[in-house]
C-alpha cells in the first residue's frame, strides 16, 4: 500500500500497488517473442496499460489470462 493525495480533495488516500511487466519480461516468462505480446495486446486478446508510449501488463491480468486458457482447454478436452 501507498499513500497518495486525491487531486480533486486533497485528502490522503491509500493506493494498492500492483506488480507490472513489460512486454519482454512477459514473453521470457512464457518462452514467446515480444513482439507477439504486442499483437496480443494490439488485438485485445490480454488487457494492459499504457503509460505514455509505454506497454505493461498487470501481474493479476497475466494470471487471469492463463487461468482462462487452461480452463478453456481442458473444457475442450472434455468435448471430444
Amino acid at each position: 500500500m501507498a499513500i497518495a493525495i486525491d487531486p480533486k480533495t486533497g485528502e490522503k488516500i491509500f493506493v494498492k500497488l500492483v506488480e507490472l511487466y513489460t512486454a519482454r519480461e512477459v514473453a521470457r516468462l512464457w518462452k514467446i517473442s515480444p513482439k507477439t505480446m504486442y499483437a496480443m495486446a494490439r488485438g485485445g486478446l490480454i488487457r494492459h496499460v499504457r503509460i505514455q508510449r509505454n506497454v505493461r501488463f498487470i501481474e493479476s491480468d497475466i494470471l487471469a489470462w492463463l487461468e482462462a486458457r487452461i480452463c478453456a482447454q481442458i473444457r475442450g478436452k472434455g468435448k471430444k
